[in-house]
């Protein structure tokens, strides 16, 4: 006969139980902003050759590290960056001013002034734009441009940032090859003439 417990012995035995764990919290939502919205950039009276695209992009790059310093409270990051990759900035803004010469002539270094004004300006608006979160995302870019090993990483990671920029410069198309022309046929020579006779002279 199968005995049975008292209720305050199973009731005893339930309360010794382990609960189970409480639900996990919700996962936060993550609202991403969408990227600021700037006027269109102006038109650069020339095109640039590939190597002054690169030298656009690294410029943009250092005046972005120069935000993010000043924003974030990063200047060890920064004045590392400018202390190892000191003479490959030394160069592209050299080639930055070369384009600027020759677009805009005896004024090119005014419309270089304008334009790195406008650019780091652009800048901070969007870090405005961003707020608290703007540190968070950026600061990762100077550990990883500090982990570049050379001047040629530096502008293959820059060109891939797409910064945006005050100065819209299409890059220059190289022209299209030279077709040959067809080989002018060879004229066959005329064949020699056959000497004239020459006529016996008589004895007298």
């Amino acid at each position: 006969m199968r005995k049975v417990l008292p209720f305050a012995i199973l009731t005893a035995l339930a309360g010794c139980a382990t609960p189970p764990p409480p639900p996990p919290p919700p996962a936060p939502v993550v609202v991403e902003r969408p990227r600021p919205v700037f006027p269109a950039p102006t038109p650069a009276p020339i095109c640039g050759k590939p190597a002054e695209k690169v030298a656009f992009a690294v410029a943009a790059l250092r005046m972005q590290m120069s935000v993010i310093e000043i924003t974030c409270d990063a200047r060890g990051q920064f004045n590392a960056f400018t202390v190892k990759f000191r003479n490959d900035v030394a160069a592209q803004n050299k080639m930055v001013g070369g384009f600027f010469s020759r677009a805009y002539g005896g004024k090119g270094v005014a419309n270089q002034d304008q334009y790195e004004t406008a650019q780091i300006n652009q800048m901070s608006e969007a870090g405005q734009y961003y707020g608290a979160d703007f540190c968070k995302t950026s600061m990762p870019m100077m550990d990883q441009v500090l982990a570049l090993q050379d001047g040629k990483a530096l502008g293959e990671y820059a060109v891939a940032q797409k910064f945006d920029q005050v100065l819209a410069v299409e890059e220059c198309t190289a022209p299209p090859p030279k077709t040959p022309s067809a080989a002018t046929p060879s004229k066959t020579p005329a064949p020699a003439k056959s000497p004239a006779p020459v006529a016996a002279v008589k004895k007298g």
